[in-house]
């Protein structure tokens, strides 16, 4: 009987171990929400800073340049920003610029496999012979979640509406362990964004009314655990020799972050009729709408590079 109860004992340890859903935080401490709130948050002190950067370039422009240097230095915030603290000219660009959209598509697929078993390794004596025989239980187990989802966010909304409460707590810098819970390169995006379009050549590859770009990043973190005890009995009179457990616990956490942005343009009148001058809602939803559009197709792009790959392997071969 006792002999029974160890065998059930250890075939449940083996079936232990995995989560029944698997999360990002589980490792990483960061929940999903945690994630977002972190990648938006890089995405407004990108927009700051490039808008500070603007208000800086010129001393010339005495009322502009005072106004970025009292936001550099913290004597002002964004949100107490208006038209009358800049020059007529810096009014323009910013106008250009504050109805861009960035638009963000996260892609989390996350794996985790366990494979546990044990054993127990029982003696004793029939007669004047000895006999031995080994019990073993164990069980493999897999969890797989995806999770896929989107965002979109105005310049200006970032760098004006987002509170200062809703980014605090959040470490600076990149995570080389787990990267998607750290910095992952937005500030550069943005300016790219910027400087390619005030070089006069930055378009689109679909709709040449707009002015746009996709970038995607795309992160794995492979993660392994293994155990293996064993205890040896000596003990006068046990029938238990031995017992050991193995555990080996394989993890692949994928995170990819599609990033487009756009310029906002006039939405172009319907046709046939006369052209009627677009309002600035609809102009930004324009935008908005052009901006998941773009995810999409860097999606179709996603799954041909995907392909090509595969078939390049398979030729290889």
């Amino acid at each position: 009987m006792r002999t029974k109860t160890i065998s059930i004992s250890l075939a449940a340890l083996a079936l232990a171990g995995c989560s029944t859903t698997p999360l990002p935080e589980d490792f990483s401490g960061k929940a999903t929400y945690d994630i977002v709130r972190k990648i938006r948050c890089e995405a407004r002190d990108a927009v700051r800073s490039k808008a500070v950067a603007l208000m800086l370039a010129n001393t010339k422009l005495t009322k502009t340049y005072a106004t970025g240097k009292a936001l550099q230095e913290g004597r002002r915030s964004f949100s107490e920003l208006k038209y009358s603290d800049l020059d007529p000219e810096t009014i323009e660009s910013v106008k250009v610029y504050e109805g861009t959209t960035i638009g963000y598509q996260f892609d989390f697929d996350i794996k985790e496999t366990n494979d546990n078993s044990s054993k127990l390794n029982l003696t004793g004596p029939i007669g004047v012979n000895v006999f031995s025989m080994e019990l073993s239980a164990g069980g493999k187990l897999s969890r797989q979640n995806k999770r896929t989802f989107a965002a979109a966010d105005k310049f200006r909304d970032l760098a004006m509406n987002m509170g200062e409460r809703y980014c605090q707590g959040l470490a600076d810098g990149a995570n080389a362990v787990y990267p998607i819970t750290g910095d992952i390169g937005i500030m550069e995006i943005v300016d790219t964004f910027i400087n390619l379009n005030q070089s006069g050549g930055l378009t689109s590859l679909k709709d040449k009314n707009f002015k746009e770009m996709t970038d995607t990043r795309t992160f794995n973190t492979d993660m392994s655990f293994g155990l293996t005890p064993k205890l040896e009995i000596s003990s006068k009179g046990s029938r238990v020799k031995d017992t050991s457990f193995t555990s080996s616990n394989v993890r692949n956490d994928q995170h990819q972050v599609a990033i487009a942005l756009a310029l906002p343009v006039e939405a172009a009148a319907p046709s046939p009729g006369p052209k009627k001058k677009a309002t600035k809602k609809t102009s930004s939803d324009a935008t908005t709408q052009r901006v998941f559009e773009m995810l999409d197709e860097q999606n179709v792009r996603e799954g041909y590079y995907i392909l090509r790959d595969l078939k390049t392997k398979v030729d290889q071969r």
